[in-house]
């Protein structure tokens, strides 16, 4: 039988002791041989370019085209060549959906070239700073004023250019605590950066304010405004539609209730790893051990909100 107690701050200490060893962001991990940049049609003057770092959206108006992410500082020149071919258009606009340097290391080369960058602003917040990831020795540096985005909201926008009307909302404290989605009606196109995974357990990176409970909110609310028809684009792997996405959501909910349940028995990070909490996602999700230790000091930041921590 298991005994319910308290859990100690001293608990939390040890969970980012656990972590010490990890990566800071999972998806900022690169292949030794890099792939080729290619773009792939979605619909009429749509396309995803894969290859730089992140999935990159183009959406085609009468004035260019408008990106959402902009892939790596380092593929910027290829994306370019690739998006012109595809498109024969120059970019007029980006969106970064988030902080992330795989999303957003294209920007100052866009910048430098009048393209005006929109972005949460706490994604403008976070690479205006250098912090530690806790726990770690890593650290990450504060990025050049040409880096950043031009152009911030908090809530909601409507970003209209060359014909193309594109709505961004903000879904707090998921992924991170700066996502967004970027939707287009038509056609029926929703971009949401790190918000979704395909190939893996999503990432959660708790140093910036992501955690799991609020990726279960963030699934929820793109459940909320997709259909059958919708094309779901995360940042990496294939593009996916709705069903997928009530996968996740399933997924999340069933985990993220059994890690707190564990937690407020005082089980810690390994322990709860130990007790298979993903045993019937794995086959579906793979390795979960990144993604338990990540959701452990996630939970311990919301903790005021649960009842039995202390």
């Amino acid at each position: 039988m298991i005994v319910k107690r308290d859990v100690s701050r001293r608990e939390l200490l040890a969970a980012f002791g656990a972590l010490a060893a990890w990566p800071a962001l999972a998806d900022e991990q690169r292949p030794a041989v890099q792939p080729a940049i290619s773009a792939q049609p979605l619909a009429e003057n749509a396309w995803v370019l894969t290859g730089a770092g992140c999935n990159v959206v183009a959406l085609g108006g009468s004035e260019g085209v408008l990106l959402v992410d902009t892939g790596r500082a380092d593929r910027i020149d290829e994306l370019l060549g690739e998006l012109t071919r595809a498109s024969g258009r120059d970019p007029v606009l980006a969106i970064n959906t988030h902080w992330h340097p795989e999303n957003t290391g294209g920007n100052a080369a866009l910048t430098r070239r009048g393209v005006r960058v929109h972005a949460h602003e706490n994604t403008k917040l976070w690479m205006d700073t250098s912090f530690v990831i806790p726990g770690t020795t890593t650290r990450i540096e504060r990025q050049p004023r040409e880096m950043l985005p031009t152009d911030t909201f908090l809530d909601a926008a409507i970003v209209e250019r060359g014909g193309v009307r594109l709505e961004l909302g903000h879904l707090p404290q998921a992924h991170t605590d700066g996502d967004i989605f970027v939707r287009l009606r038509d056609p029926d196109l929703v971009a949401v950066g790190g918000l979704v995974a395909v190939d893996s357990y999503p990432t959660l990176d708790y140093a910036t304010g992501g955690w799991i409970g609020g990726l279960v909110q963030a699934s929820a609310a793109l459940l909320d405004m997709t259909g059958p028809r919708t094309l779901i684009v995360p940042s990496l792997g294939a593009v996916v539609g709705r069903n997928h996405l009530v996968e996740q959501h399933r997924m999340l909910t069933t985990v993220y209730e059994r890690l707190l349940g564990l937690l407020k028995q005082g089980m810690s990070a390994s322990e709860m790893l130990a007790a298979r909490v993903t045993k019937e996602f794995d086959e579906r999700w793979g390795d979960p051990t990144r993604f338990v230790l990540d959701a452990y000091p996630g939970l311990w930041g919301h903790q005021n909100e649960f009842d039995g921590i202390t």
